[in-house]
């Protein structure tokens, strides 16, 4: 948990985290209440869930969780290419 607390403070202009998978979305949520000190609740682990979430040493910042694209959930068809696309597509619009 340490690193991913120093490594989110080293990336200062990031402002759009993606997790992949529920642990990861976990250790996330955790690393940036932590790191930049966010007042956020919990969310809970869903497949494109986003989160604008306001921390005092950043601003706003999005939260995103998706499937990891392992083998497993690639071929049980838990995870598609176009599922996997589509959150890629979603962080469009908040890059322009």
């Amino acid at each position: 948990m340490g690193y991913l607390v120093e490594e989110i403070k080293i990336l200062e202009r990031s402002r759009i985290f993606i997790a992949l998978r529920q642990i990861a979305w976990q250790s996330l949520q955790l690393a940036i209440k932590r790191s930049l000190e966010a007042t956020a609740p919990r969310y809970r682990f869903k497949h494109e869930a986003e989160h604008l979430v306001n921390t005092k040493a950043r601003g706003p910042i999005w939260l995103m969780a998706s499937y990891h694209p392992s083998p497993r959930n690639m071929r049980t068809g838990r995870l598609s290419h176009e599922m996997l696309l589509s959150v890629l597509k979603g962080l469009e619009s908040w890059l322009t």
